[in-house]
C-alpha cells in the first residue's frame, strides 16, 4: 500500500463524527461509534421536537392557578410587604437616623437611672435588715423592734 492509497482508504472512511484516531483503535468500519445521530442530513443540528399539548381540563387548571397566583401577587404588594427606601432623600434618612440614635440614647439613660434607683433602695434595705437585732429562740428566728 502506497501513501497515496492510505490516504484515499482513511478519507473513504472518516466521516463527521468519526476521528481518525478511532480508525487505528477498531477493527472494523461497524465498530466507530456513530455521532452523526445527532445532525440532521445537511449537517445542522435539529430543532427541539414541539412542545406536547394539553388538553383542555390541564390548560384550564394551569390557567386557573396563574390567575390565583397573580391575585397573591397583587395582594402581597397591597400590603406592603417589601419597603422601598427613596433614594433622593437621604439627607431625611439621616436625620431620622440621628433621631432614632438620640432616643436609643435617652432609654438607655432613662433604663440606667432607673437600675440606679433600684440598687440604692436594695442597700439601704439590706442595710436596716443588717441593723436590726435578732433574737434567736430554739424554734425560730425573729426580729424585734426596739
Amino acid at each position: 500500500m502506497t501513501k497515496d492509497q492510505l490516504q484515499a482508504e482513511l478519507t473513504a472512511k472518516v466521516k463527521p463524527g468519526i476521528k481518525p484516531s478511532h480508525l487505528k483503535r477498531s477493527k472494523s468500519v461497524g465498530e466507530l461509534p456513530s455521532n452523526t445521530a445527532a445532525f440532521n442530513k445537511d449537517g445542522a443540528i435539529p430543532t427541539a421536537p414541539p412542545v406536547p399539548s394539553l388538553n383542555n381540563t390541564e390548560l384550564t387548571a394551569c390557567q386557573a392557578e396563574n390567575v390565583a397566583l397573580k391575585k397573591r401577587i397583587q395582594a402581597l404588594e397591597e400590603k406592603e410587604v417589601f419597603v422601598e427606601a427613596p433614594e433622593e432623600n437621604i439627607s431625611e434618612l439621616k436625620t431620622q437616623i440621628e433621631k432614632l440614635e438620640q432616643q436609643i440614647l435617652e432609654l438607655r439613660l432613662s433604663k440606667i437611672k432607673e437600675f440606679g434607683d433600684y440598687y440604692q433602695q436594695k442597700q439601704s434595705l439590706e442595710s436596716e435588715l443588717a441593723n436590726q437585732p435578732v433574737a434567736i429562740t430554739p424554734q425560730k428566728l425573729t426580729t424585734t423592734n426596739y
